[in-house]
């Protein structure tokens, strides 16, 4: 296989999975660019913005290559043209492209945007006839179509932001994001613009449109500056509705660091972040805000609880600086002198008040005169001997308990001892004999239906009968003796058992 092919697919697998940088090194390092090579090696440029180089490719693509494809060709050189007019340099040069297409017409468009000529740039997007255009091919589907009219609406509400027309831009933007395109890029694009014109109004609806900046592949959607300008929006947005989530990292960090008992590194983190918000407090906070001074108190408590006075002094001396009248820091401050230097913390202590301006005016009579406490905690004192005969006494007169002796069975023979064998299952002892059979009295219920063992010797017809008896005469006031089966009853029914009387019980019938 050719070196050119294997480099191709190595490199367009590459480009697939996002890794441009790889993608890019796959292809300079192969030794023949073959077209298709060089269509990728221009594609692989413009997703790492460099425009310039691309335009170069491209150009050099419509000289060398004679196919069927020079209108994509020219569109993605168009393309090119346009992001480098918008992003990098107001680019003058005229392609000289017709604008035969839609996408020829608005690459032209987004090129005199990036030059700045934003009426014309305007008047080309709505003299683009997408719908019209598109809808000529029956292959093309509405979700395609819709696809293609989103970026035409997000571009033209850009310009219209950009020329003060802030209520068209909004609708505009609203209308793209109520469609919902499949396409995540122009959908970014119209949230974020829409966060910028609500600015610090309408917080609710900023957060419900910039969590749609967040969505999966946007990355590979945006170009690098608007990436960076989708994340000062969120940040503003963050600022504004008091969601800062970083001040918790400090903290967390030096917990962690105080576990281990690395208290340097947790030192560490103090004082990285104490300069952090120092050096950038002009852009977050106000000089001396309460984040500020509390992250540096805590920096010192925290210093001098792991016995680094001399660490904590000059966190003290900026917070004693920012509120001189704070009397606990300035007592901090000459306690961690002391152990430094005295002269210092005698320097400091003259700035203590004196006692006659902190001593408290209580009226003494007033005091006396209160209720006072209602209840008093006892103190744990030994008791006496006059105290412990008392409770000994008691003692004595406390009945004890008489011990029950435990039953015994009504069969228990106080002369023969407990059956040893008493642990053992029933069937496991020597003494069983196993269960009695019993005979049933009389086998009920075989036979016909209705069938009686009572009238079993009158139907065997083994026994000799003399003469079968003589059927009545017609007229004749006889009856049979013979009873049908249905009327008979069992012998054993003449002996009738007395039924008990039942308790009549609550609710009984």
């Amino acid at each position: 296989m050719p070196s050119d092919v294997v480099g191709f697919e190595k490199a367009y697998c590459e480009y697939r999975l996002n890794r441009m940088e790889n993608a890019l090194k796959t292809i300079e390092a192969t030794s023949e660019k073959s077209c298709k090579l060089q269509e990728l090696y221009g594609q692989v440029l413009y997703r790492l913005e460099n425009y310039k180089e691309c335009l170069d490719v491209y150009q050099d693509l419509l000289r060398n290559s004679q196919d069927d494809y020079d209108e994509e060709r020219r569109t993605n050189l168009s393309a090119a043209h346009a992001s480098l007019a918008l992003w990098i340099v107001f680019f003058q040069e005229e392609l000289g492209i017709p604008e035969n297409t839609y996408e020829l017409c608005y690459n032209a468009a987004c090129t005199l945007i990036g030059q700045g000529k934003m009426k014309e740039g305007l008047e080309k997007l709505k003299n683009i006839l997408c719908r019209q255009s598109l809808t000529e091919d029956p292959d093309v589907a509405e979700e395609e179509l819709q696809d293609e009219l989103s970026v035409i609406h997000v571009q033209m509400a850009y310009v219209l932001q950009q020329q003060g027309f802030n209520d068209e831009a909004m609708q505009l933007y609203s209308q793209v994001v109520k469609g919902r395109p499949s396409d995540v890029g122009p959908l970014a694009v119209a949230a974020n613009n829409i966060v910028t014109l609500n600015k610090d109004q309408n917080i609710f609806d900023s957060k419900k449109k910039i969590k749609l900046t967040c969505s999966e592949g946007v990355e590979n959607k945006l170009s690098k500056r608007q990436q960076r300008a989708v994340n000062l929006n969120r940040a503003l947005l963050a600022m504004h509705t008091h969601q800062v989530g970083c001040f918790g990292w400090v903290s967390a960090l030096v917990t962690l660091y105080n576990h281990q008992e690395d208290i340097n590194a947790a030192v560490g983190v103090l004082n990285e972040a104490t300069w952090w918000y120092q050096k950038h407090e002009y852009l977050y906070f106000q000089p001396g805000s309460a984040v500020y001074l509390r992250l540096m108190k805590e920096s010192a408590n925290y210093k001098i609880r792991h016995n680094r006075e001399n660490e904590a002094v000059a966190d003290l001396e900026q917070l004693w600086k920012q509120n001189p009248e704070d009397m606990k820091t300035l007592a901090q401050l000459i306690s961690a002198y002391s152990q430094l230097d005295a002269q210092k913390a005698k320097k400091l202590s003259k700035y203590l008040p004196e006692t006659d301006c902190i001593s408290l005016k209580v009226d003494v009579d007033q005091l006396e005169n209160s209720y006072g406490v209602t209840h008093m905690r006892k103190r744990n004192v030994k008791p006496t001997e006059n105290q412990l005969q008392p409770q000994a006494e008691l003692g004595k007169k406390k009945k004890q308990k008489k011990k029950k002796k435990g039953k015994l069975p009504k069969s228990f023979d106080p002369s023969n001892g407990p059956d040893p064998e008493r642990w053992l299952p029933m069937k496991e002892r020597s003494y069983y004999r196993g269960k009695r059979k019993t005979k049933k009295k009389e086998q009920i219920g075989k036979g016909t239906q209705g069938s009686t063992t009572g009238g079993a010797a009158e139907l065997d017809a083994s026994k000799g009968v003399s003469s079968p008896p003589a059927s009545p005469q017609p007229g004749s006031g006889g009856a049979s003796n013979v009873v049908p089966p249905r009327q008979q009853k069992p012998s054993t029914a003449g002996t009738k058992k007395k039924a008990k009387k039942k308790k009549g019980g609550k609710g009984g019938w």
